[in-house]
């Protein structure tokens, strides 16, 4: 069995694995299983690995599966490296094609989320709000511009934590207030 690689047009990978399987050629597309919010609650969502490529059994018609909306071309490369490749994947992943890889958890020993910090980078500084780690030195942060949040990523060695201030106490005043009779 000759596995190839086509690349696929952005959004389009069901329509397109619907199409090759409505064309009789063995397809699959390799997901897993990933958290994401919808609507405020926690779901998990089957995202591909690949984003944007379909492996497929060609059998020749190369034209058939070329003129299917949204195949944008066959990749160059194949032979034993993707037989071994698919061969490997499909004997980790379960009847639909999901693999049991976990999302890696990074957990940073300086900032929890929610902290304020500030970012110094060559001279540049700018503050934000610590998410998490994305990888063992980078960390998500959100930073404040122009009134919006917006999500950055940046080295969590230009991170240094700001202490955050009390507000001052409310002091009352000496005197105490007296009512009047009337």
């Amino acid at each position: 069995m000759a596995w190839a690689i086509i690349a696929v047009s952005p959004q389009r990978i069901s329509a397109v694995e619907r199409m090759l399987a409505y064309h009789n050629f063995e397809n699959i597309v390799f997901r897993v299983r990933r958290r994401a919010v919808a609507r405020g609650k926690v779901i998990w969502k089957r995202v591909p690995v690949f984003p944007g490529y379909v492996f497929v059994v060609a059998r020749n018609a190369w034209r058939v599966i070329r003129a299917i909306t949204g195949v944008i071309k066959f990749l160059r490369y194949g032979g034993p490296l993707v037989e071994a490749t698919v061969a490997d994947l499909r004997a980790q992943a379960d009847a639909e094609g999901v693999l049991p890889w976990e999302e890696p958890e990074y957990e940073s020993s300086r900032f929890r989320r929610g902290d304020l910090l500030r970012v110094q980078h060559k001279g540049y500084t700018v503050d934000g709000v610590f998410q998490k780690l994305i990888s063992p030195d980078r960390a998500s942060i959100l930073l404040n511009w122009f009134g919006q949040n917006v999500p950055a990523s940046c080295y969590e060695s230009d991170l240094i934590e700001v202490p955050v201030r009390e507000p001052p106490r409310r002091r009352r005043n000496g005197r105490k207030r007296v009512r009047g009779v009337v």
